[in-house]
């Protein structure tokens, strides 16, 4: 844009002033491509202190039926110490020295897998009240403001922040259209938003 306007005009400061309209602009800010780090560290899964807190469940069927009728086998599985129990039959075995190495193999690779992730990310707080625009980019086949694909924005809104839910998502008030989507959003689709709406051109009163 300063490119096209210097060869019309000239005065002082033009360049800065530009730059700072472009930058509050929501319209710039709904379609422009999102070169920034993401708005959030790794956040770490819990370590589960002790077996059978957490379990997994599956169904095995279309077996060979026993003397007892059953064609399926209930599948339990502890997701700390992988001991896997079935129904009607039960695969126990002491497992305290494997609980505890089983936690330290967790807490070493995910502190790893953080501080890989962590190197390309920043930390960004939203306090209530600030305005922020979500993206809608990675919803395919989207009708947004009747236009579809390439050509529609790539954020919405600006709307406000309601509070903070987690660690890392937050309570958005939203319109009356958009009743149907959730209102709590990850911080990596939210972005914040800058200006104020008198950056808005009305073409239709022009």
């Amino acid at each position: 844009m300063y490119q096209d306007f210097r060869q019309c005009y000239r005065r002082r400061r033009m360049k800065k002033d530009i730059v700072d309209y472009v930058a509050r602009c929501i319209n710039c800010q709904q379609v422009k491509y999102e070169y920034l780090r993401p708005n959030s560290f790794l956040q770490k899964l819990d370590i589960l202190e002790w077996k059978w807190e957490r379990i997994t469940m599956d169904f095995m069927v279309r077996l060979p039926r026993t003397f007892k009728k059953n064609d399926a086998v209930w599948v339990i599985v502890d997701r700390l110490t992988k001991e896997t129990r079935l129904f009607g039959t039960d695969l126990v075995w002491d497992a305290l020295e494997k609980v505890k190495l089983i936690k330290d193999q967790h807490r070493t690779t995910q502190s790893r897998q953080k501080s890989y992730a962590d190197r390309r990310a920043c930390d960004v707080v939203f306090m209530m009240g600030e305005r922020v625009l979500f993206r809608v980019s990675l919803m395919k086949r989207v009708t947004i403001f009747e236009t579809k694909g390439k050509l529609s924005p790539r954020y919405i809104g600006p709307f406000d922040v309601l509070k903070r839910v987690g660690e890392v998502a937050y309570r958005v008030a939203l319109p009356s259209f958009l009743s149907a989507v959730h209102p709590v959003f990850h911080i990596s689709i939210l972005w914040k938003y800058y200006g104020d709406l008198s950056y808005v051109l009305d073409f239709s009163s022009a």
